[in-house]
């Protein structure tokens, strides 16, 4: 066997061994593990085309939907799920389940072959999204080596980068923590993409022109937004002239047309599914959802303590000194990294749920790490003077122990899924235990639109007094600080607060969009005793027993060292669409500690927002 292919065979099964190590230590080691659950928030969306497809034969999601709720919490609103003229349809396109789809279809026989019914969800099912995400996250890795080798970098100094790609970012996070979100398998079509675009510049050919246009057509499929990665590929032509030769091998019209025919036959599965669901193969599923193009976070986008770019990605601050490598070297290649990276963060920082809800970092700009760190590899590869190297390698050993160890974080609780501000980022930063799971509170639920200036409802209950449909205080006190007559004790044998019940009528039902804002003011005798309340939305049907919706967020956000001072606490959230088998909601304030708690002015204001 010929020496390179030995080295091709070696880099690979390093790559699976250390993928396969990974995801064991991550998904089945430890006392609380394995995990039964791997497809988890947006991830159940991009998996829940298999159980449609392969269990209810169908293109309806709404038995789906329902599975997914007796699967989830209380609280589960399905948000990824519409209705359409009847027909229940799911926002986000099918390619990640076509990459997931013959690992789904291994756990369906194994299933089979065990004698256990094929619910589709189950175990066998849930970590055939493992299996799925490794085998892309090496492919993509594989693909990042050979693009490095076609920049004439060594197959050990490539094989290294595409380890310190995979282990210093939070592509490590989405390939073993949340597989069966979108962008391990986008970064690996991402990168097969930019391999064959670079390749067809060397040398324009047909193999892989139609190569790059299968990728190019699989990476919409997976995430229609990945379409700009169209806006990367003139930097993979190195200069002018290479550009140009690419693009009159094009002028001949056969080759054009059959590119063109295989990204659409790329996309067509998508395209099939739309049309069958609601007539129209162009259907955008992303309803009540868009981008802020007048009000782009540019600056939280990349520094934000929320999801930052460079603070849970660090490494990527080498982007900068490669632009000034680049720009010395390549002025071609420098303007079209500068002018795709421009409008990127310009689009992605403009989609109205900027930080992309309950992930780790950053995650739209996963997928064209394969892209990023080229660039950041050239860097290195030609820093001429080793000591400088030398010097650098520190921040990137420093970069990929914070990633690795943020991602513990996140795993553990300890990083805020979706709530994360400067203050809580610092509090958290570093540690571990249990002291610091799940520290963190909730922050404001978000919506695309704009909230109505004033609330159509406003109820405020203050123990001096009573208030129309809220509950009375079984226990009150006098006012620890004397500026009332009494509030309102939680305590171990009075574990709530009044009840707010609001009654579902007609006229609530047709609301759409109802936002609550819910206040209390709170005085703690013993440091962050408040962080043992919970406010509490409780949705009962209309026999008043059994409950169609249930949520709870934190009291308090942070720990702090503040006593014996009156405060306030505050939540807003999105109530769920309300139906005719809603029939009653209570809001309220749980106590679950074991001294006391001291409460007053609880205060409700509802709201509506438009698009």
């Amino acid at each position: 066997m010929q020496k390179g292919k030995i080295e091709n065979i070696t880099v690979i099964l390093i790559f699976i061994i250390i993928s396969l190590v990974s995801a064991y230590v991550i998904n089945v080691a430890g006392p609380s593990k394995p995990r039964e659950i791997i497809a988890e928030g947006d991830g159940c969306g991009h998996f829940d085309y298999l159980p449609l497809m392969v269990i209810y034969h169908t293109v309806d999601f709404e038995k789906v939907f329902q599975a997914e709720r007796l699967r989830h919490s209380q609280s589960y609103m399905g948000h990824y799920f519409h209705k359409v003229d009847g027909v229940t349809v799911n926002k986000y396109t099918s390619g990640t389940s076509l990459m997931i789809f013959p690992f789904y279809m291994l756990a369906y026989w194994v299933t089979g072959l065990w004698g256990i019914p094929p619910d589709g969800f189950s175990l066998p099912f849930q970590y055939s999204i493992v299996l799925a995400a490794i085998f892309w996250l090496v492919t993509g890795l594989w693909f990042f080596v050979k693009l490095l080798r076609l920049y004439g970098i060594s197959i050990v100094k490539s094989s290294i980068a595409a380890l310190l790609l995979l282990f210093s970012t939070n592509l490590f996070h989405y390939a073993f923590v949340a597989p069966a979100f979108s962008h391990v398998y986008s970064f690996a079509w991402f990168t097969i993409l930019l391999y064959n675009v670079k390749s067809y510049f060397l040398k324009p050919n047909a193999k892989n022109l139609y190569l790059s246009a299968l990728a190019y057509g699989l990476i919409i499929l997976i995430r229609p937004v990945n379409a700009i990665s169209l806006l990367a590929l003139p930097a993979m032509a190195s200069s002018k002239e290479n550009f140009l030769s690419g693009i009159m091998y094009l002028k001949n019209g056969k080759r054009f047309f059959i590119a063109l025919s295989v990204v659409v036959a790329a996309i067509s599965p998508q395209l099939l599914i739309n049309y069958l669901q609601t007539g129209n193969p162009l259907f955008n599923g992303y309803i009540n959802e868009g981008f802020y193009f007048g009000n782009p976070q540019i600056i939280n986008f990349l520094f934000g303590y929320r999801k930052g770019w460079f603070v849970y990605t660090p490494v990527m601050l080498f982007v900068f000194p490669a632009l000034i490598f680049l720009y010395k070297r390549n002025r071609f290649a420098f303007y079209s990294f500068v002018l795709f990276f421009a409008i990127q963060v310009y689009i992605f920082s403009s989609w109205w749920n900027w930080f992309y809800g309950d992930s780790f970092g950053m995650r739209p700009m996963v997928e064209y790490y394969g892209f990023y760190f080229l660039f950041i590899v050239l860097f290195f590869e030609n820093l001429s003077n080793i000591y400088t190297r030398l010097v650098l390698y520190v921040p990137v050993a420093l970069f990929l122990f914070l990633n690795l160890f943020q991602t513990y974080q996140y795993a553990e609780g300890i990083i805020h899924p979706d709530a994360m501000d400067k203050e809580s980022y610092w509090y958290v930063f570093l540690k571990s235990g249990k002291d610091y799971k799940y520290v963190i509170g909730d922050c404001d639920e978000s919506f695309y639109g704009k909230l109505s200036d004033t609330p159509f409802l406003k109820t405020r209950y203050t123990t001096d007094g009573t208030a129309k449909n809220w509950s009375d205080a079984p226990r009150k006190i006098k006012d620890p600080v004397g500026s009332g007559k009494t509030v309102y004790v939680l305590n171990k044998r009075f574990l709530y607060s009044p009840t707010y019940v609001q009654k579902v009528d007609k006229r609530l039902r047709e609301k759409k969009n109802i936002y609550v804002d819910f206040d209390a003011s709170y005085y703690e005798f013993r440091k962050n005793e408040a962080r043992h309340a919970l406010f509490v939305v409780n949705v009962l049907d209309t026999t008043g027993k059994n409950t169609t919706f249930y949520k709870t967020f934190k009291f308090k956000r942070l720990p702090d060292t503040i006593s014996e001072v009156w405060r306030k606490a505050h939540i807003g959230f999105k109530l769920p669409v309300l139906t005719k088998r809603d029939g009653i909601i209570k809001y309220y304030i749980w106590y679950r500690g074991n001294h006391i708690l001291c409460l007053d002015d609880l205060e409700l204001e509802f709201y509506t927002w438009e698009n």
